[in-house]
């Protein structure tokens, strides 16, 4: 899942879309876990994306630094109802960050 979406210059530590897309996401709730998506980039920059049972959304945060208090505060975040919202904020969000790593910051 998520072919189109070029996360270079980082590093998918996971992956767990497992599961058949082309099914509501209701169906799917057996593979829907908190940890979905994670991806380290250089700088310190981090993207994670959750699943979130409570609300039936998925979160996604961009982090920067290993500290609790940076994963308190996000430097992005976005929740989705669906594949669709999801794939559109990890394709700005993996520019954003790839704009800010070619900046220096």
């Amino acid at each position: 899942m998520f072919k189109k979406i070029d996360f270079s210059p980082g590093k998918v530590i996971w992956n767990h879309f497992d599961f058949d897309p082309s099914l509501p996401l209701n169906d799917n709730n057996f593979f829907l876990t908190e940890d979905m998506l994670f991806v380290t980039y250089p700088k310190n920059l981090r993207i994670d994306v959750s699943w979130i049972n409570g609300i039936k959304k998925f979160i996604v945060v961009v982090i920067q630094g290993d500290e609790a208090e940076d994963w308190d505060t996000p430097l992005f975040e976005k929740r989705c109802k669906n594949l669709k919202e999801l794939e559109a904020a990890l394709l700005e969000y993996t520019g954003i960050i790839r704009t800010m790593l070619a900046k220096g910051k």
